[in-house]
């Protein structure tokens, strides 16, 4: 990644006092008409979204404020999970039991973010964009994605094409409050979140499986349905053949993880019309074990 800096250097005299004096005033002057300039930003190499959509779609840049709407401890925090374009399954939670370091570290960044004007950037589409997700337990959520450039191209019949690339080193806060219908949206600069969202959260987030269970079942053997990285309070898993439930357990969730045990009928036929069906708070699956 690039990286520019600029020096400046001034110089003064002091030989003579009327000197000096002046000096002082050029100096003042220019140091209240100076303004900095936003540091260019690299191409990423993250993927690129093309989407088509009417003539009238274009990108509106929202003006920054500041970062966050209210100030978060890690205390505060229910969780912190990735979303799209990861599958839900990939990529670990974050507990303040567990990891309140790294949540501490991360709302540390997104608190120093520096707010920026926004022009030429553009919010992600949130199907299309990686999103880091700070979840507080009273509801509230504050959503970090890279922010976007974004560039037309207006055929005849009226069709814009809009193709937009992640933009180096900017990010897209969004504080939702615990009232859905209220959010802060702010544009900032930050190196840290950026990389974070682009791969350093493979370091604190590294893959999981979000469920195990048996492939093959035996009347009157135990067996064990677990999760990880589960954002739900419980999990219930029933054993069916066909319409007829057969056993039903029931787990606590504690930092992610969950486990439900149970044991099969002794008399219980063998085939393959069997399924597990396993329910969380996120929502579930349905996977169909041979009873042997």
């Amino acid at each position: 990644m690039r990286r520019e800096y600029e020096n400046r250097r001034r110089g003064s005299g002091t030989r003579w006092l009327a000197a000096a004096m002046l000096l002082s005033l050029l100096l003042a002057a220019c140091q209240s008409g100076a303004t900095g300039g936003e540091r260019p930003a690299a191409q990423s190499y993250a993927p690129v979204p093309s989407v088509s959509v009417g003539p009238s779609a274009e990108p509106k840049p929202q003006l920054a404020s500041r970062s966050l709407n209210e100030r978060a401890e890690a205390s505060d925090v229910k969780w912190v999970y990735m979303t799209w374009p990861l599958r839900s399954d990939l990529a670990a939670t974050l507990y303040p039991d567990r990891d309140e370091e790294r949540i501490s570290q991360l709302i540390g960044w997104i608190e120093a973010a520096r707010p920026i004007e926004g022009a030429g950037l553009a919010s992600p589409i949130k199907d299309h964009s990686m999103a880091v997700n700070v979840e507080l337990q009273d509801g509230r959520l504050i959503v970090v994605r890279p922010a976007w450039r974004c560039t037309t191209t207006k055929f005849e019949m009226g069709n814009v094409n809009l193709r937009c690339e992640d933009a180096f080193d900017r990010v897209v806060i969004e504080d939702h409050a615990s009232e859905s219908s209220r959010v802060e949206t702010v544009f900032a600069e930050s190196s840290q979140l950026y990389r974070f969202i682009d791969e350093d959260y493979k370091v604190w987030m590294p893959p999981v499986q979000k469920y195990e269970y048996p492939e093959k079942l035996k009347p009157g053997t135990a067996f064990a349905v677990s999760g990880h990285g589960s954002r739900s309070q419980s999990a219930t898993v029933t054993l069916s053949k066909g319409d007829a439930v057969l056993w039903t357990g029931k787990s606590d969730v504690r930092d992610g993880e969950w486990k439900v045990e149970g044991k099969l009928p002794d008399a219980l036929a063998s085939g393959k019309d069997y399924s597990l069906k396993i329910q969380t708070d996120e929502g579930g699956t349905t996977v169909y074990p041979d009873v042997e």
